[in-house]
């Protein structure tokens, strides 16, 4: 027998209306009425308080109605499935959150003392920009005491949105312009970049090739390794440039990198 067979048979044994039935279940008869049409079922809970108020078993209100059954079970497993899917993302919103909360106090405190460090070192070092700072690309430093200028590119910090904590790249540059010992026939630039220093030697005449390197030499300065580069003729003698200007490329190099650690290293 089908259970909406069985609800009318039970709620009539007990000459009960639909309306008397809805009340006792706390529905309402609407509700009764689609039960035993059988175009809906009770929830379990229902089922048991209907087999305790009555006294009649759930295997026997169960019984026979195989539909049922199957829907119910298939409630089941899907209410399980959907718990399931329900704990699932709000795990995953609890850890996006908690990476959110994280990245954002970090990223506000890398900021801020980078940016701290970069501006303290422009002050200390008198670097002076071109323009206002955010319309200019560098930044000069008036000659030391040895003559030597210095530049370093301008830079920000990314964007809360950029997802990284370093200054925009390729902007973290520090460039030592150098006046050679002898005459005007070249010209000296250390560069500082990436954490790496390199010497470029360029002749102030028609055989520049338009910034091509031609040359490259290593050289240990101050204990670290640079690189000596011209974009010069292949005929340009290196090795004796830099021995002509020995004492100012170290100085520079040196400078260079404190500068450079000052401004961008963390």
């Amino acid at each position: 027998m089908e259970l909406g067979k069985k609800l009318i048979e039970i709620r009539r044994d007990n000459k009960m209306t639909q309306e008397d039935f809805a009340e006792k279940f706390c529905v309402t008869h609407q509700t009764v009425s689609n039960w035993e049409n059988g175009k809906t079922y009770p929830d379990l809970e229902t089922l048991v308080c209907i087999s305790d108020e009555f006294g009649v078993s759930l295997d026997t209100l169960l019984k026979g109605d195989k539909k049922m059954v199957s829907d119910i079970s298939k409630y089941q497993k899907n209410g399980r499935w959907y718990a399931k899917m329900i704990k699932l993302a709000i795990t995953i919103l609890v850890l996006f959150a908690l990476a959110f909360t994280f990245y954002a106090i970090r990223y506000y405190q890398v900021r801020t003392q980078a940016e701290s460090k970069y501006n303290n070192a422009i002050r200390e070092n008198g670097f002076i920009a071109e323009k206002h700072p955010e319309e200019s690309e560098m930044y000069d430093m008036f000659k030391d005491e040895d003559g030597i200028q210095y530049r370093i590119t301008w830079t920000t910090f990314p964007k809360f949105s950029s997802l990284h904590l370093d200054y925009e790249e390729p902007f973290k540059m520090v460039i030592a312009v150098i006046q050679p010992d002898k005459g005007d026939d070249y010209s000296i630039n250390v560069v500082t970049f990436e954490n790496k220093t390199h010497i470029y030697f360029s002749e102030n005449t028609e055989k520049s090739s338009s910034g091509k390197i031609v040359q490259e030499k290593p050289i240990v300065i101050d204990g670290k390794e640079c690189i000596a580069q011209t974009t010069t003729s292949s005929e340009f003698d290196i090795e004796s440039a830099y021995a002509e200007n020995e004492n100012a490329i170290n100085r520079a190099v040196k400078r260079s990198n404190e500068l450079y650690s000052q401004l961008y290293i963390k």
